[in-house]
């Protein structure tokens, strides 16, 4: 379990400060602050998008690798619309773009699944960032 603190009100300099609880009831202090309930927001988000982010995971996978071609493949294969497509493509893509040793972060935090590089033609390639251990 993950506490932080943050209190209604401040007098005066307040850093907010997170623990961690395990099993045993040993508590430890975190060297960063998580914001829990951001946290807690991402992690249903991706729970209820996992349709989706499987769907088109499975499309890159198979070679559909555009934009377009991403969308024609979940549509044809899970009838998701092409705005809900095109919304996890930009919320689960990688901003690091054709540097892959920059440093892989998403838009608001949401940790990324995909990696967006320069194609042809005004197009995006799309391709899985192999998950951290």
């Amino acid at each position: 379990m993950t506490v932080t603190t943050r209190p209604d009100k401040v007098r005066g300099w307040f850093k907010p400060i997170t623990f961690n609880i395990d099993q045993k009831r040993n508590v430890t202090q975190s060297s960063k602050a998580v914001d829990t309930l951001k946290a807690n927001k991402i992690k249903g988000e991706l729970k209820s998008d996992n349709t989706v982010i499987t769907s088109i995971s499975q499309a890159i996978t198979s070679g559909s690798v555009t934009q377009k071609d991403i969308i024609q493949f979940c549509a044809q294969q899970d009838s998701f619309g092409e705005r809900k497509i095109k919304k996890m493509l930009k919320k689960y893509t990688s901003n690091a773009g054709t540097n892959p040793s920059a440093e892989e972060t998403s838009t608001d935090g949401y940790s990324p699944i995909w990696r967006k590089t320069k194609g042809d033609k005004h197009s995006y390639i799309f391709s899985a960032i192999k998950p951290r251990k």
